[in-house]
């Protein structure tokens, strides 16, 4: 006995161990009543408040509460509120009282205790309330919204500071309501009328009108209204608790092919059918859509290897420096003393491409899956100076290619070919970058197969060295033969009109950009200001790549300047300059020749809600995404820190803009949700899955031109031309775009054999 009572003195004393439990309030509640009690024990107000429970109410016959849903364990809320002790106290695992209240319940039996309507702490209820007005005060569209939501948001805090948490949330307002006025003397401006108004919603959400719009927020709401706990709720349903309370706290939702429990939830907690579901429907599209991979055999090849990385995109201090070396030699406003360099300055993003390709090669040399697995500390761009480094990634790129696609042999893609160029460019005898770094050569090492064969000895370095200029002449010419004899043996694995070959082969190809623009409008009805920023801006995105089909770079580098809202028109109008396209410095769309540039102008059509997604963008949509980061981009993403391989690939990148790979898995998950085919309800396009936003534009193109060669009230301009200038470019690019258009005419042709074989 004299052990126990010396560990429980311990537990008690133990201010850390108190404090490790989450109990800050225990250290006050063990302020003892008197010293020991009969039997030895400390005697404290707790044990104090267990003697009076036993003495009073179980010896008077009652008996232990038991948990509703655990009969066999005794309610430790329920108990916890008849002793006026917090409820953790009771319940913890390692502490005297529930051992006590153990015995209590051993003796005097157990009985459920009366199921009580939960409350809800009336702070869960102001997070809901502002949501709720901050939608209400951008449905109204008024002037003053942040004056008459900070006021809001003041008179909810007010509350808050002064009520008690365990208090349900419709108790606590009504006092407030009905308190005499010189109580709120003391209270910010307008707190009465505010106070009202989030009891007015209470009222309304109770009847099932306007409810809250976030889905937790509902469910929230709707399980503290019900009475019933949690897991009665699941039970009831069907549904899994752990899936719930998911749902419930806000970190996910349920999948559209799950609604049809979602609707039994629903029935449960006696809210309107389709009331939860729709929320979630619509709170899906604040969260970045999956996109859909693997529906053609390039995007099987594309998924085996990302899961298969060998890239070396770690480099030392050597390497880093040496490449920006590179980087310094090609944009800087002054050449280098003693070197001369090509005409036209490298963008950020070729420069990042370049050393993309050159992580890929050098992982290409140091992978365990090659047989050269050099060492990543000998890696040096110096290694191209022996054209059959080149050629043995050449021979790596082939077996990858061959392992992706499941075939025993692989193809050259033209990228690996064009890269010969570039290398080639970099042993030019005057502009050459390392033809003029003879330093490098120190770095050199040599090399030798893992089955023993010598790739690069000691000898092949030596006369190198000794004649570096000779050398980098002999590569350049061996680089010149290397394309020569690979540039016509390249194969083509990706067919870019595949994925959207059931929409070019419509009559009218742009009705499925309506309805892509269609699902997206539909989607942004009703929802809280976060996910309607997030909405708001892809319907925005994709309405305007429906009109203008810009590529994902032009997108990407668009500013906010490059769109204003003309007052004479009453339009939305785009003025993009022309250094944003890929095709801007001398593309026929833009003007002949570098000094003839014009800037990129359209109008955009309000078709399918895009205003509406313009102007919630713009006004508060934009700066909701981004939170306190300050960025010129127009399309923004929420900021993140980036790190590791995602800081390499991106550093050319400033903080919030939307890069061209985030918008690519975006338009993939966007065209995936609204387009792709669903064999059980019908919707969407047979043949569908997905496509990148690249595919917009061969379906405006192609829906341009059937529109125009199809209208008997055309003009006399050739409908090529319209095409072209539908994707701001030329024909030459539209007649590659557009691939089916003779399978058009085909009825035309038919009636035409049919005439001349069979009608004669």
């Amino acid at each position: 006995m004299r052990n126990q009572t010396e560990t429980t003195e311990t537990f008690l004393n133990n201010a850390a161990f108190l404090t490790s439990l989450h109990l800050p309030a225990l250290v006050d509640d063990e302020v003892p009543v008197s010293a020991r009690d009969e039997t030895g024990r400390r005697r404290t107000k707790v044990s104090a408040a267990l003697d009076a429970y036993e003495e009073g109410d179980l010896k008077a016959g009652e008996k232990v509460e038991a948990n509703p849903d655990h009969p066999k364990v005794p309610y430790w809320k329920a108990i916890a509120a008849k002793l006026n002790v917090p409820a953790p106290l009771l319940s913890a695992k390692h502490l005297p009282y529930r051992k006590r209240i153990l015995a209590l319940a051993a003796t005097y039996g157990l009985e459920p205790a009366p199921v009580a309507p939960t409350p809800l702490p009336f702070a869960d209820f102001a997070d809901i309330a502002i949501a709720h007005r901050e939608r209400e005060l951008g449905e109204e569209g008024a002037d003053d919204l942040d004056q008459q939501l900070t006021l809001f948001k003041t008179a909810m805090k007010a509350i808050v500071s002064g009520c008690d948490p365990a208090k349900d949330v419709r108790d606590v307002l009504v006092t407030v309501v009905t308190a005499e006025a010189g109580v709120h003397a003391d209270k910010p401006l307008g707190f009465l009328r505010e106070a009202r108004r989030a009891l007015a919603y209470v009222g309304r959400w109770d009847a099932n009108e306007d409810l809250p719009r976030n889905p937790a927020n509902l469910l929230r709401y709707a399980l503290a209204r019900s009475g019933l706990s949690m897991r009665k709720v699941c039970i009831a349903a069907g549904v899994n608790q752990g899936a719930f309370s998911h749902w419930y706290n806000g970190k996910r939702g349920p999948i559209e092919a799950h609604f049809a429990r979602v609707n039994v939830v629903e029935e449960v907690l006696d809210l309107p059918l389709d009331s939860v579901t729709s929320r979630f429907s619509a709170w899906r599209r604040q969260i970045r859509p999956r996109p859909v991979y693997g529906s053609t055999d390039y995007g099987k090849a594309a998924q085996w290897r990302i899961q298969n990385p060998y890239c070396m995109h770690i480099w030392s201090e050597r390497q880093e420096a040496e490449f920006a070396g590179f980087g310094e030699f090609r944009n800087a406003p002054l050449c280098p003393f003693g070197m001369n360099r090509p005409k036209g300055r490298l963008g950020d993003k070729t420069i990042q491409m370049q050393r993309d390709w050159l992580a890929s090669v050098y992982g290409s040399w140091t992978t365990a899956l090659h047989k050269l697995r050099m060492a990543g500390d000998d890696m040096t761009m110096a290694l191209f100076v022996f054209p059959r480094m080149l050629h043995e990634r050449l021979a790596f790129a082939l077996a990858r290619d061959a392992a992706a696609k499941g075939v025993a042999e692989g193809g050259l893609t033209r990228f690996e070919v064009d890269q010969i160029r570039w290398v080639k460019s970099l042993f030019d005898p005057q502009t050459g970058w390392l033809t003029q770094m003879p330093h490098l050569a120190e770095r050199l090492v040599p090399v030798t197969a893992t089955d023993g064969e010598v790739i690069i000895s000691e000898a092949d370095i030596a006369r190198v060295r000794s004649d570096w200029k000779g050398a980098c002449a002999a590569a350049r010419a061996a680089y010149a033969d290397m394309k020569a004899s690979n540039r016509q043996h390249v194969k083509v694995s990706r067919d870019p009109h595949e994925p959207v070959r059931p929409i070019l082969l419509m009559d009218n190809p742009l009705s499925a950009l309506a309805m892509l623009c269609r699902g997206l409008e539909r989607d942004m009805a009703g929802l809280d200001p976060d996910p309607l920023a997030y909405a708001s801006r892809d319907a925005f995105i994709v309405g305007m790549l429906a009109q203008v089909g810009f590529r994902k770079g032009t997108v990407e580098a668009m500013e906010v300047d490059d769109i204003f809202y003309d007052e004479t028109k009453g339009m939305w109008c785009l003025r993009v300059p022309a250094k944003r396209f890929k095709n801007g410095k001398a593309g026929p769309y833009f003007g002949t020749g570098f000094a003839r540039r014009h800037h990129y102008e359209r109008d955009l059509m309000d078709s399918h809600g895009l205003y509406t997604a313009i102007e919630s963008y713009l006004k508060a949509g934009r700066r909701l995404i981004l939170g306190d980061c300050e960025t010129s981009a127009l399309f923004v993403v929420s900021p993140y820190e980036r790190c590791g391989m995602r800081k390499q690939q991106y550093s050319w990148c400033e903080k919030g803009r939307m890069t061209t790979a985030y918008l690519g898995r975006l338009v993939h998950g966007i065209t995936g949700k609204y387009l792709r085919h669903d064999p059980e309800t019908g919707t969407g396009i047979p043949g569908i899955t997905s496509f990148p936003g690249h595919a917009i534009r061969h379906i405006l193109a192609t829906g341009v031109l059937k529109q125009a060669a199809n209208d008997p009230k055309a003009s006399g301009t050739d409908p090529w031309y319209l095409a072209a200038d539908a994707i701001q470019d030329g024909v030459r690019t539209v007649r590659a775009y557009v691939q089916y258009l003779p399978r058009d005419r085909h009825d035309e042709l038919m009636a035409l054999l049919k005439r001349g074989l069979i009608d004669r």
